[in-house]
């Protein structure tokens, strides 16, 4: 079998996620591209995953959680979102690469290695049919299928988004927070007995729509929501 593999790939060599570039055998992001992502990495919130500055503590709080906690139980990201990070979410979401929900997977699953041992179920965050319908895949879906094979834990489409929210992209935070309340439906029979998941997204900005969903799932029983994204927006401290 890696006889094969290795055959195929030097016939039908692997290009670089983000620019194109050929990188051999192995599929992936070429050297320069690695360089220009971020990954999530030094001290981070041990309930939200924002890069911290510095601790002491051994479960350090960023203020935000510490002053208003979310209600999610953690989360974690692959990459900070820049420009180069950026470019792989928007392929994939916008450019119809679908395929590459499955090379980034791996990537996520690693990043979110500390859920696994409570073996919880994947809940993809969704879209409104409507747009769903005119994109024809939901990216998050996307990433949870792969990430599910990875692990071996099922994917429960147990959220519906019910409200067709504009664009989340120009809003403020508070204007996000408003855009998706409501926004959800969790399905408490699809969710009936389950006590923990993983929800799975693209890119965590503000924590407006993950907020609304675990909000919607603790309603439907769900007693521990977690998240994994791709990526994590982390706005520059003023100097």
């Amino acid at each position: 079998m890696g006889f094969f593999r290795s055959l195929i790939g030097n016939i039908f060599p692997h290009r670089c996620l983000r620019c194109g570039t050929l990188v051999g055998q192995t599929p992936g992001i070429c050297t320069p591209c690695w360089d220009d992502v971020v990954h999530m990495a030094g001290p981070l919130c041990s309930c939200c995953g924002i890069p911290l500055p510095e601790h002491t503590s051994e479960d350090p709080l960023c203020g935000a959680c510490t002053h208003h906690p979310p209600l999610f139980q953690g989360a974690k990201s692959v990459f900070i979102y820049n420009e180069a990070s950026k470019d792989l979410v928007l392929k994939l979401k916008n450019q119809d690469k679908t395929f590459l929900a499955k090379y980034v997977a791996p990537w996520m699953v690693r990043a979110g290695s500390t859920f696994w041992n409570a073996q919880p179920v994947l809940i993809p965050t969704p879209l409104h049919w409507r747009k769903q319908f005119k994109r024809q895949f939901n990216q998050s879906a996307l990433l949870a299928h792969h990430i599910g094979q990875q692990v071996q834990l099922p994917v429960v489409h147990g959220l519906r988004r019910i409200k067709n929210s504009p664009s989340q992209g120009t809003l403020s935070t508070q204007q996000r927070a408003q855009n998706v309340k409501n926004a959800f439906h969790a399905d408490a029979h699809l969710l009936k007995g389950i006590k923990k998941c993983v929800l799975i997204d693209d890119v965590f900005t503000t924590g407006a729509t993950v907020g609304a969903c675990a909000q919607a799932l603790k309603k439907a029983g769900v007693e521990e929501v977690y998240v994994l994204t791709l990526c994590r927006v982390v706005k520059e401290e003023p100097t």
